[in-house]
């Protein structure tokens, strides 16, 4: 068997196909994001995730003179964050995708608090939790691997 810097070529493989699979979990996670934060900004009111008519009611300002101009804010940032840990999958930037995990890490314990505090009223994060759970794990693993 041959052995390159201390790792076999099997070994080598194996973490070549866990480094590919993390990447794409890491896209498919961060590219989804845009989904629902685009149509904060064009609709808040659409429903299109399992659940959300359930949860948006809980999430929406009560004065209508913010609900636009807040969804549509948390919409855009949500956009541009996303769009930067594509661009840092992409690079292979691991410093910042090091940053970005922290926001990532931050949000998963936040929407997993945050779920089950809007269950006791019919809401329903749980497409959330996994979404952002799996991006941890992927952004983490490119980050520190």
């Amino acid at each position: 068997m041959a052995v390159t810097r201390g790792k076999t070529r099997a070994a080598k493989a194996k973490g070549g196909l866990v480094k590919q699979a993390m990447t794409l979990i890491a896209l498919a996670s961060s590219a989804f994001i845009l989904l629902p934060a685009g149509r904060d900004i064009v609709s808040y009111k659409t429903s299109i995730l399992p659940g959300e008519a359930e949860t948006r009611p809980l999430m929406t300002m009560a004065h209508s003179s913010s609900r636009t101009g807040m969804w549509g804010i948390w919409g855009l940032n949500h956009c541009f964050v996303a769009l930067l840990k594509v661009a840092a999958i992409l690079a292979k930037d691991k410093e910042q995708l090091k940053k970005l995990w922290v926001l990532t890490a931050a949000t998963t314990a936040y929407v997993a608090k945050w779920n089950s505090d809007v269950a006791d009223y019919g809401g329903d994060l749980g497409g959330f939790v996994v979404v952002c759970g799996l991006q941890t794990l992927s952004i983490g693993y490119l980050a520190f691997a």
